[in-house]
């Protein structure tokens, strides 16, 4: 008695091949995870420079000062909160150190998480009408509980920027 030929896998075929894929994914994981953080660490450093040209532009066109600077509540300046909790633009129309209601904010961004922002030029970044920054300054973005390289964004007093890969801080943190 013939039986016909069986067509599929066996137990023990199945449990070889999950076994191999798990290996295979596990393997491929902790490169995953630096893909998706260098991929939130450009975001994040490229949206800023965005912010930044944005900014320029807006100075030279209207003619006034235009400054960015940390926020926790996306309204007002708060030099005590870190960059990563967020920051705001504004065009500053009566020239004082704070934000007030006759300021119109440009651009408001939220928290960034898992990354640290150092910013080495004081407590906020100020453009004037000639679409100069007000200082040489850098802003460092970095992952953090990562060794992620992370990436420095580079400001000239000529209003001139630069990304700089990797960045000389975050792997010193």
């Amino acid at each position: 008695m013939d039986f016909p030929p069986r067509k599929g896998f066996s137990l023990i075929e199945v449990l070889i091949g999950l076994v191999i894929m798990g290996v295979l994914v596990s393997l491929g994981a902790p490169a995953f995870r630096d893909l998706l953080m260098d991929l939130r660490v450009r975001s994040a450093a490229t949206g800023f420079e965005r912010v930044l040209r944005h900014a320029r532009r807006e100075a030279i066109t209207h003619r006034r000062t235009v400054r960015i600077c940390p926020s926790g509540n996306g309204v007002n300046c708060d030099p005590r909160q870190p960059w990563e909790n967020g920051w705001i633009s504004y065009t500053d129309r009566q020239g004082g150190p704070d934000r007030d209601e006759l300021d119109p904010l440009l651009r408001v961004f939220g928290p960034r998480r898992d990354l640290a922002i150092h910013f080495n030029g004081g407590d906020r970044i100020s453009i004037n009408a000639l679409g100069r920054i007000s200082r040489n300054a850098s802003l460092d973005f970095c992952a953090e509980n990562l060794s992620h390289p992370g990436i420095r964004l580079v400001m000239i007093h000529s209003g001139r920027l630069r990304m700089v890969d990797p960045s000389p801080v975050c792997g010193t943190l």
